[in-house]
């Protein structure tokens, strides 16, 4: 009995897996029907902006009556795939940031579609002018403006400034609003405030500002202000406090561990006579508190060390003050050190081809005065002895053929210094 009534339960179970199994692949054909019925066609293909993927498009399919049907973002290489249900009258619009394809009208059937959609972006010619002034209205000269922009694609489009502090430059950029980096920079001893002492440098790290350009704006002034000035004296002397001339000393701005901790290059000046720098920096406070840092080397027949001061101020980090200054010396040993230079000279022909070649070398010293001429081997080797380290200046020429004036710091026994003429730059 027992035996009969666990056949009749298997029996029972099995028909009852039969029915679910029929229920459920009834469900899967009903389910794949519905989506082939609700899907007749697909519209796949690429979409790019002036010739490069749009990785971050869209792209939207509208029915006759403009009611949105599918809708996909694009993948890192412009890709999309859009569905339709039926065969019709549909219009397809990929958009990426301001750029539009608009709307495109397609008569579609159930079949696939290869689509292909590039935008080419119209440019514009704006020109952009100003007046950069420091607070009290004084024009600063000679400033270097720069105009960019990433998504215009927009490199570093350069305008200085006149001695009035007058600008002007024209851009090209897209057809559509866009937004521009403005950034100024000011160079020692290149730019001048008007109305103060204009033989002194003036030292500024870049300042930026963002310039938005409306789609119908074609001429824009765009006044720059600065920030207030303040006079600065940088003493350098020997250690019996008699002065030191022409001292070669780097300007850097060391900017905060909330701004970044970043060291940036302001310029170069040496002293005078009397064993100054006097120049112009921004007037620091608690609000936009730095580091000036300044890397003094002088002249080579100086040995030993010296004292460096910025007049005013102590140095070291925790003086309290919100313009921290701090001195990098370079000294001079007592023994003056010869140093070999060794090197090789590369030609660039005209159709770009290089060689190594003999050419004559010169080398100035930091009065420009020519102290040393040589001629490099057939294969482009030199060797240069030099009696003391320092600043210095070389070029090799070939011909009519030069390379630019290059900076060489001779501080070690051996340095190796690589030349380049490029007959193709003037």
């Amino acid at each position: 009995m027992d035996k009969l009534i666990k056949e009749n339960s298997v029996i029972n179970s099995l028909q009852t897996f039969s029915i679910f199994r029929r229920m459920f692949l009834s469900f899967i054909s009903l389910f794949l029907m519905f989506t082939l019925s609700a899907q007749a066609g697909e519209i796949f293909g690429t979409f790019t902006v002036d010739g490069e993927f749009a990785a971050s498009g869209t792209v939207t399919l509208y029915d006759r009556n403009f009611n949105e049907v599918s809708s996909v973002g694009t993948d890192g290489i412009g890709r999309y795939r859009v569905y339709y249900p039926e065969s019709g009258l549909y219009f397809l619009s990929a958009v990426q940031a301001q750029a539009t394809t608009g709307f495109v009208e397609l008569q579609l059937n159930e079949n696939e579609k290869n689509l292909d959609l590039n935008v080419l972006i119209t440019k514009k010619d704006v020109t952009v002018h100003g007046t950069v002034t420091t607070p009290d209205g004084s024009p600063v000269s000679f400033a270097d403006v720069g105009v960019t922009s990433a998504s215009a694609k927009l490199e570093k489009h350069r305008i200085t400034t006149d001695r009035y502090g007058h600008y002007s430059g024209v851009v090209s950029i897209p057809d559509f609003d866009t937004d521009l980096n403005i950034d100024v920079w000011l160079m020692g001893g290149i730019s001048k405030i008007a109305g103060t002492n204009e033989g002194w440098p003036v030292y500024s790290s870049k300042q930026r500002s963002i310039l938005s350009v409306d789609q119908a704006q074609l001429d824009i002034e765009y006044n720059i202000e600065v920030p207030d000035f303040s006079e600065q004296k940088l003493i350098v002397t020997d250690l019996e406090g008699a002065p030191l001339a022409n001292v070669e000393t780097v300007f850097y701005q060391k900017f905060s561990e909330v701004e970044g901790g970043l060291t940036f290059r302001l310029g170069n000046a040496k002293t005078d006579d009397n064993g100054e720098i006097n120049f112009y920096f921004p007037t620091i406070n608690d609000s936009n508190a730095t580091g000036l840092q300044f890397t003094l080397t002088p002249h080579s027949t100086y040995t030993g060390d010296f004292n460096a001061e910025l007049a005013g101020f102590t140095e070291g980090p925790d003086t309290g003050e919100a313009l921290t200054v701090s001195f990098e010396k370079r000294i001079n040993p007592d023994i003056q050190l010869g140093s070999t230079l060794t090197g090789i000279v590369q030609f660039i022909d005209q159709y770009g081809i290089n060689a190594f070649v003999d050419a004559d070398i010169s080398i100035m010293n930091s009065e420009f005065e020519i102290v040393e001429q040589k001629a490099s081997a057939e294969d482009g080797t030199y060797s240069i002895e030099f009696d003391a380290w320092g600043s210095y200046y070389i070029r090799a020429q070939k011909d009519s053929f030069k390379s630019p004036w290059k900076k060489l710091i001779i501080r070690s026994e051996q340095v190796t210094e690589n030349i380049v003429i490029n007959s193709n730059e003037e």
